[in-house]
């Protein structure tokens, strides 16, 4: 005669492969501002797309980095939010440049991302 057993609780776990590569629209990125003692919001956009990536295809999130690839000062005059735009966090005199790298950061992963360079002239 068969036996009816206990049910187990099974889990299964679904590896997701990271089958895209995450990439920025544009390689380099560059805007002219006009002096002003305000504050420029959300004045550019990066994106970075990735077909892999559960935030609507975007990368997750972004960093701003020096030309070493370091993390910037807390002082520097741009910041960026998650969806990629870029403000700036006070006014600009006529004559400033800078440039910097934007890091995107995979959505899968978090430990997969690209790099692109702004140029800011005023």
């Amino acid at each position: 005669p068969s036996l009816a057993s206990k049910k187990i609780p099974v889990k299964i776990e679904v590896l997701d492969h990271d089958d895209y590569e995450l990439k920025f629209e544009h390689q380099t990125y560059s805007k002219n501002l006009v002096e002003t003692s305000e504050i420029y919001t959300n004045f550019m956009s990066v994106k970075a797309k990735d077909n892999d990536c559960t935030n609507d295809g975007y990368a997750c999130s972004y960093k701003l980095l020096n030309k070493y690839f370091e993390e910037l000062d807390p002082f520097y005059p741009f910041k960026i939010d998650n969806q990629g735009q870029i403000s700036s966090t006070r006014g600009l005199a006529k004559g400033e440049n800078f440039e910097f790298v934007v890091r995107a950061f995979d959505c899968v992963s978090k430990q997969s991302f690209v790099n692109a360079i702004v140029s800011i002239n005023v």
